[in-house]
């Protein structure tokens, strides 16, 4: 039964390099509900500075499994840098309800030529996450594969 509405939640921390899907490069959806799982992987993740959380690894290294999960949004593979997304807003009943913002390079701004897979990482005080979602992008809802490691 999921009761939070609008659950706690920090972003801890964003990066352009993270999480390499084996199948598909599009937008990647990534739950983390177990020190295990998420010891396993968090390697693949690389914050860029200042966009982390100056407390970031000590609340990674804190998490409670019990009681929070980790949540992970990746933009897909992009061709270069300058590439980010934000969390405008989380809610969590039946479903997640997850809306996000990009930011995007600028016609003609300088980027670098890089294969880059953008990423956002929340922490959520709940102890479980429904198998229904919802994500926006830029207010269009968008397909997200999403990964699940309990």
């Amino acid at each position: 039964m999921f009761i939070k509405k609008d659950p706690d939640y920090v972003v801890v921390g964003k990066g352009n390099s993270g999480w390499k899907p084996s199948r598909r490069f599009g937008p990647q959806f990534l739950v983390f509900r177990s020190s295990k799982t998420w010891e396993e992987n968090k390697g693949q993740f690389h914050f860029s500075l200042p966009t982390v959380d100056s407390t970031a690894r000590e609340k990674l290294n804190k998490i409670n499994f019990e009681e929070e999960s980790i949540l992970i949004f990746t933009f897909g593979l992009k061709g270069s840098t300058g590439y980010s997304l934000n969390v405008k807003d989380l809610s969590i009943t039946n479903e997640i309800v997850c809306h996000l913002t990009s930011n995007k390079p600028a016609f003609g701004e300088r980027t670098g030529a890089a294969m880059r897979h953008p990423f956002i990482m929340v922490i959520v005080e709940i102890d479980s996450i429904p198998d229904e979602y919802k994500i926006y992008i830029d207010d269009k809802l968008t397909d997200f594969e999403v990964h699940r490691f309990e």
